[in-house]
């Protein structure tokens, strides 16, 4: 109980107000929860996250989702699908992004 309100009082007081976030991926972005992007010429590859943004609210997300993929059902599937795909992690970042 102690450790969710912690990290919801994080994500509520890191994030401020929404208004100032234009769209959502502005948004997700700021929180460090999308993988970084390399291009050159017609190649797009995506690999680590930049370290520009918000550590806390990357933090509170990464607790949030394993949270979420340990106590609920249909969070585990989508987990499940993630990682049945051939990809190895170590923790669930693709279920931090949907949160």
């Amino acid at each position: 109980m102690v450790c969710r309100l912690r990290v919801s009082l994080t994500i509520l007081y890191e994030v401020g107000e929404l208004t100032r976030f234009a769209n959502v991926k502005v948004f997700s972005s700021y929180c460090r929860v999308i993988p970084g992007i390399a291009q050159s010429g017609n190649v797009t590859r995506r690999g680590r996250a930049s370290k520009q943004g918000n550590h806390y609210l990357k933090a509170a997300f990464s607790q949030a989702a394993v949270h979420a993929v340990r106590c609920y059902p249909k969070v585990r599937r989508y987990y499940g699908r993630s990682t049945s795909t051939g990809r190895k992690l170590n923790q669930p970042q693709p279920v931090s992004t949907h949160l």
